[in-house]
């Protein structure tokens, strides 16, 4: 995926966990959420419906352990391959946010997030 021609990401599905802060009465957020370790990403332009669309996350990694048998073995030290396609997809859905965040604001995403701690 290119961030110049990079089309948007439907958010395939996300668990997001909150929990009781006692001290204070309210609901807190205690998760991360919308990461690649967190969700699942598909690219808008090759997804179709009741297909199987490649995914930016880490089933990747989980696929390799499994057809490998590694699944649940300790201490699995995976093959460099595997460790860049990886990263690779992990910045393939930040390079489409970021894209997609400067196409509707005119910032990057690193700025509106800025923006939203101010």
């Amino acid at each position: 995926m290119n961030p110049s021609v990079a089309g948007p990401l439907i958010l395939g599905d996300r668990p997001v966990e909150f929990a009781l802060d006692e001290a204070t009465d309210e609901v807190v957020l205690v998760d991360e959420v919308l990461t690649p370790d967190s969700s699942r990403f598909w690219d808008a332009a090759e997804w179709k419906a009741g297909t199987e669309a490649p995914s930016y996350d880490k089933q990747f990694v989980r696929d390799y352990l499994t057809s490998n048998g590694l699944k649940g073995k300790p201490n699995v030290e995976l093959p460099e391959t595997v460790v860049q396609e990886t990263a690779k997809k992990y910045r393939d859905v930040f390079e489409s946010a970021d894209h997609q965040a400067n196409r509707l604001t005119g910032n990057t995403l690193d700025q509106a997030l800025a923006g939203l701690e101010n």
